[in-house]
This record gives C-alpha cells, structure tokens and sequence, in this order.
C-alpha cells in the first residue's frame, strides 16, 4: 500500500495485520475520525463535541494575531510527526510551516494547545505531554474546561525544561493567563467561553 491509495476507515482496518506504519497511516481516510499514530498502534477518536470547537475557535482568534505578529501560524487538527511512527494531532499548533505539507515535524511546532474532552483528558494529562516533551516541542498548552457544564476553564502553559515540562503560568476561571513567551499573549478564561 502507498500513502497515495485510500482505504475506508473500517476497510483498513479489517484488512490490516501487525504494527502500523506511518505509510499505512497517511493511506487512511481519516474525514470521519481523529487517527494518531502511537508506536505502531492507532489511537481513535471522535470529531470534537460543540464546545470543544468553539473553545479551539476562539482559541485561534485570541493567539492567532499574536503568533502571527512574532512570525508564527496557528492551525488547528494538524498531523504533528513526533518521531518514526509517532504522529498526533494537536487541536491547535503554533509554528513555522511549508506552504505545502501532509504533516509538521515537531522541530517545526513552538506550541501544542490540547482542550481536554471526555474521551481524552487523561491522554492530554499525561501521555501526550510525556510525547510532546520527547518530541522537543518548547510549549504545550493544556486548556481543561468543565466536562459537565462548560462554563468554566483552566488554562496551564507549560515550557519544556529538560525532558519534560513544568508550569509556566496557570489562570484559573475568571482569570486571564498572560504570558510574553513564546511570544506575547493574553487569554481570558471567560472569553474562551464566549460563543
């Protein structure tokens, strides 16, 4: 199989044997469902819920200006290859990308941004950033609303030191998390929650 052909979810599926490689993974359609790739094993998810988009939406329109002021470009559900066989899709990433592409590499990514969701906080909290500080990606993002109600948020940045990352600044709700790096922002933990 070649990145180029396309089998259906549930085609590739039933037909694949052993571990996944990343040619096998770029082949799936992937148009229905969130697919990363993890050492050989696929990770599957649902689309987002209508919060969870409206959280990234407003997400993009606050940091958007400022990342691309200091150079930047901010895009959302974008493949991030961490490794060989590692690829993961962060909801939003902040970084420095060819005007055509089928993934980032991390060395390209300043900052991942993960809105934890029902079906993936506890990846958010502890798999994906131990991936993410392997990867070397400087940033992560961790944005945990209220699961039950959405109507409040805690936002957590964090910056790698080492090999693995520690808090940088956290802004409970009602807070506004402001930080001058990686470039210069300022969140409002209400205003994510205007929609």
């Amino acid at each position: 199989m070649t990145a180029c052909d396309t089998l259906t979810m549930s085609d590739a599926l039933l037909d694949h044997s052993g571990p996944w490689t990343e040619d096998d993974y770029l082949a799936l359609d992937r148009s229905n469902s969130r697919v990363e790739l993890i050492d050989g094993s696929l990770l599957v998810t649902p689309s987002a819920n209508g919060p969870h988009q409206r959280i990234s939406r407003q997400l993009d329109h606050i940091i958007g200006p400022s990342a691309h002021e200091a150079g930047r470009e901010i895009l959302a559900t974008l493949n991030v290859r961490l490794g060989p066989n590692r690829i993961l899709i962060p909801d939003l990433a902040v970084g420095t990308y060819p005007e055509i592409f089928t993934y980032a590499e991390a060395s390209m990514v300043l900052l991942v941004c993960e809105i934890t969701s029902p079906g993936n906080a506890v990846q958010d909290r502890s798999a994906k950033l131990h991936y993410y500080a392997a990867a070397k990606i400087p940033w992560y993002l961790l944005v945990e609303p209220d699961l039950t109600t959405y109507k409040s948020i805690t936002l957590r940045l964090l910056r790698l030191d080492g090999d693995e990352y520690r808090e940088h600044v956290t802004a409970e709700h009602g807070e506004t998390l402001t930080s001058s790096e990686p470039f210069p922002f300022s969140i409002s933990t209400e205003e994510l929650l205007e929609w």
